[in-house]
């Protein structure tokens, strides 16, 4: 639900979310503990952000990706590589829209009960 409403409010495709926390950090299996950061938001070297929920956590990377990126023409997984991670050279982006396709595979299968 914070995904989406964090989503909405910032005006960005939901899944871009939950993708980078799957490749970040296998959707928040493998975490700094008790940082509620699934994205690498922030993590580099001895650096780490904590927040204190996964919804500040959900809303930070939602407003940063809306200000930091798509307002400067970032607007897609590959564009965003060169910021995110500038290191990996193709595989963050690859990953990234694997899960968003796998995302979508799911919306076009899902039934509302």
């Amino acid at each position: 639900e914070d995904i989406v409403l964090q989503s909405d409010l910032y005006g960005i495709d939901y899944a871009l979310i939950p993708a980078i926390a799957m490749q970040e950090s296998q959707g928040c299996k493998v975490i700094p503990p008790e940082s509620f950061n699934c994205w690498g938001f922030g993590i580099y070297g001895d650096r780490k952000i904590y927040f204190d929920s996964y919804a500040s956590a959900i809303a930070a990377v939602a407003k940063t990706i809306k200000e930091a990126y798509i307002k400067k023409g970032l607007t897609n997984p590959t564009l965003l590589e060169d910021r995110w991670t500038p290191s990996s050279v193709g595989k963050w982006s690859y990953s990234v829209n694997f899960f968003i396709g796998k995302i979508r595979q799911l919306e076009k299968n899902y039934t509302p009960t």
